[in-house]
């Protein structure tokens, strides 16, 4: 998230300039964000790649507090699936054919959710920067805000 906008880290870098705000798209048991970017990898070499090429299309600038801070959000979102072989059919399972017999597995997901925030920082910039900042700080608040809330509704339960 950068000044209130939603964007896609993993566009190519051809497309940076023209690429789109995402939205965020909400039904009754989730919100999702349409049209982002999703990329299935098989290795660790290939995840580290790809979390790198994402980071590096992160907004930075110099300030007064670091070289190249962080001027916005970043979520990155990671779904692990491992399977389980099985000679009989065990519950909730998908099957497939392998040397001429069935075979059944299963499939266990993992989601992990990683939140980069921007810090926030003293509003003594202009231009640009002061927007950056202001909107850094104003996310950073309504995120208090929330975890607040969440706390809050946990301790009442």
């Amino acid at each position: 998230m950068y000044n209130e906008n939603i964007l896609d880290l993993l566009v190519h870098p051809k497309e940076i300039k023209c690429r789109k705000n995402l939205r965020l798209m909400q039904n009754d048991h989730s919100t999702i964000i349409k049209n982002l970017i999703q990329i299935p990898v098989f290795d660790m070499k290939e995840a580290e790649d790809i979390i790198k090429f994402g980071f590096s299309n992160r907004a930075t600038s110099k300030t007064n507090l670091n070289e190249a801070s962080s001027r916005s959000h970043a979520i990155l979102c990671i779904t692990l699936i491992t399977t389980n072989e099985f000679d009989e059919e065990p519950t909730m399972s998908h099957m497939c054919m392998k040397n001429s017999h069935y075979l059944f597995f299963s499939i266990i997901p993992f989601l992990l959710d990683i939140c980069d925030l921007a810090g926030n920082e003293p509003a003594i910039t202009t231009g640009k920067q002061l927007t950056e900042t202001r909107n850094i700080n104003t996310s950073l608040m309504t995120f208090k805000d929330c975890i607040r809330v969440l706390n809050e509704n946990q301790s009442t339960k």
